[in-house]
């Protein structure tokens, strides 16, 4: 069989099948003229319905990006409105910091203080002798002095300090050393500076 048999025949398999398609299109449709009226409209109906159930959907994804978008837009108003409220009267500032004011406190108790936290450093320490506080008292217990009371600060003063800030007291102008008699009469006592 030469190459141009093989084309001849090949070809006359093409039309065959063609032939085939074209039978089996023909009883479709006679099947598809068959049906009844029932089972068209039921299939009109199930197309309608699925068309409107389309239609529902895109109705709810555009409700439901709107109620979005306004549920962001109101939001961001009313932080904007806020916001602005706080630069102006700085309200919600001072509620906070009060609040947490009055949780700073200290009181003074009988005994020793072990847990005392003493300045290292600072202009204003150094020069009213609070860093040297540690040595002062190691010295006096030396020599036979005791601890009769010490102050005591709140937890949240312990906070305060631990998270490196510094804790809130009245500047003194001057500071110095008392010591009084039995009477109330001064023994001794040295200020610096000596004269504001």
């Amino acid at each position: 069989m030469t190459l141009a048999g093989l084309i001849y025949i090949s070809s006359k398999k093409v039309i065959i099948r063609r032939r085939l398609d074209t039978k089996e299109k023909v009883k479709r449709n006679h099947l598809s003229q068959r049906l009844n009226g029932f089972s068209q409209v039921w299939r009109d109906g199930v197309s309608t319905f699925g068309n409107r159930l389309t239609n529902m959907s895109h109705i709810l994804r555009r409700r439901w990006r709107l109620f979005g978008g306004t549920v962001i837009l109101v939001v961001a108003a009313v932080l904007g409105v806020l916001a602005v409220v706080e630069f102006k009267t700085f309200y919600i500032e001072a509620r906070f910091l009060s609040r947490f004011a009055q949780k700073l406190s200290f009181s003074v108790k009988p005994g020793p203080n072990s847990s005392l936290r003493f300045p290292t450093y600072g202009p204003y320490d150094e020069r009213l002798g609070y860093t040297q506080l540690p040595s002062f008292l190691k010295n006096l217990r030396a020599q036979g002095y005791q601890i009769e009371a010490q102050a005591r600060p709140s937890s949240s003063l312990n906070e305060i300090i631990d998270w490196g800030l510094y804790p809130s007291f009245r500047e003194k102008n001057q500071a110095g050393l008392a010591i009084l008699a039995h009477d109330g009469r001064d023994l001794f006592k040295a200020q610096y500076p000596e004269r504001i």
